[in-house]
C-alpha cells in the first residue's frame, strides 16, 4: 500500500492543493454531469463508429462514513472531527485486514513546518503497525467487511476489442482533458489496457486502466453492465482496490494532477448497474 505522509517530514502547500483541488473536482463534475457525454458523441462522429457501450454518468454522492487516517508523533489518527465514543474500523483492502477502534475527542494539532492546523481524532486501540491502515470506515452496527476479487482478463482478443469500443466511446479523451499539458491521447493511442473484472453477483462489472509511456499509471475506466463510466485519470494511482462492506461494493483508488504534488483519495461505489463517487479526500497532497 502507498506509505502515507508522516507530519513534519514534508513541507506542502496548503492553498495550492485547496485550489487544484477545486479546479479539478469542478471539471470532474462537468465530465460526470454530461460534458463527457458531448465529447464523447464528438468522438463517435469523428470515427464515424458507434460503440457497444451505453454512456455512464458517475454521480457524486459524499458520505460522512468514510475518512483518511495521518501518523502525528508515531500515533494514527482520523482526519477531520467525528464524534467522540463512534465505533470506527481501520481498513487494509489490499490485505483484507482490519481493526475495531473507538473514538476519542478530537483535537487540534499545529504542524509548525506548514504552519497548517489539522483537525483530528484519537483513535484508540492503536495498531501494532501504523503503516499497516490507511482508510477509515464508521458503523455501529454489525460489520462484515472483505476485499473482493479481482481476476486479470488474459484474452488478448477480447482486451483488443474491448480498448477500441472504449476508445470509440471517447471517454478517455475526456479523463485526459483534466491534466491535458501533461498527458495527451497520443500517449495511450497505442497501447493496451490491463483490463479486471470484479466478482460481483449479478454485475457483469470491469475495471480498465491504461498506462502511457509503457509503465506510468494512466486514465481509469469502469464498465459495468455495457455502461462506460469514466472514473480516474490522466495519473491514477497505480493500485485499486474492491472491497465489500455487507451487501455494498466499494473500489478505493484515486488519481492526480500529474505535475504537482495533488492527490485525491476516493471510494466509488458499485451500485445499480451504476458508479458513484461516495468519497474524495486530498488530505494527502504535497
Amino acid at each position: 500500500m502507498p506509505k502515507r505522509r508522516n507530519t513534519g517530514l514534508k513541507v506542502y502547500n496548503r492553498f495550492y492543493g485547496s485550489v487544484k483541488a477545486v479546479l479539478v473536482c469542478w471539471i470532474i463534475v462537468m465530465a460526470f454531469s454530461g460534458c463527457g457525454d458531448r465529447k464523447a458523441e464528438s468522438v463517435r462522429r469523428r470515427s464515424g463508429e458507434d460503440s457497444m457501450f451505453a454512456p455512464g454518468r458517475v454521480e457524486i454522492r459524499q458520505e460522512n462514513r468514510f475518512a483518511l487516517l495521518l501518523n502525528v508523533k508515531d500515533s494514527l489518527y482520523i482526519i477531520g472531527r467525528v464524534d467522540s465514543g463512534q465505533t470506527a474500523y481501520l481498513l487494509n483492502n489490499e490485505t483484507g485486514d482490519y481493526l475495531k477502534c473507538t473514538t476519542g475527542d478530537s483535537l487540534t494539532y499545529f504542524e509548525e513546518l506548514s504552519g497548517v492546523n489539522w483537525t483530528l481524532t484519537p483513535l484508540s486501540p492503536q495498531p501494532g503497525s501504523l503503516e499497516r491502515f490507511d482508510l477509515c470506515y464508521l458503523e455501529s452496527s454489525a460489520f462484515q467487511y472483505r476485499p473482493v476479487e479481482k481476476i486479470a482478463v488474459a484474452d488478448a482478443e477480447f482486451v483488443s476489442d474491448l480498448d477500441q469500443q472504449i476508445k470509440i466511446s471517447g471517454y478517455i479523451d475526456t479523463l485526459l482533458a483534466y491534466d491535458d499539458a501533461f498527458v495527451t491521447d497520443s500517449l495511450v493511442a497505442d497501447s493496451l489496457p490491463s483490463i479486471a473484472r470484479i466478482d460481483i453477483p449479478g454485475q457483469e462489472a470491469f475495471v480498465v486502466s491504461y498506462s502511457y509511456m509503457g509503465h506510468l499509471s494512466g486514465p481509469r475506466l469502469a464498465i459495468i453492465n455495457n455502461k462506460v463510466f469514466p472514473a480516474t485519470g490522466p495519473c491514477s494511482y497505480e493500485y485499486f482496490y474492491p472491497f465489500r462492506i455487507g451487501d455494498r461494493f466499494f473500489i478505493q483508488t484515486g488519481s492526480s494532477c500529474c505535475e504537482c504534488g495533488w492527490v485525491i483519495d476516493q471510494v466509488f461505489e458499485i451500485a445499480n448497474n451504476a458508479l458513484f463517487l461516495v468519497f474524495q479526500d486530498d488530505s494527502y497532497s504535497t
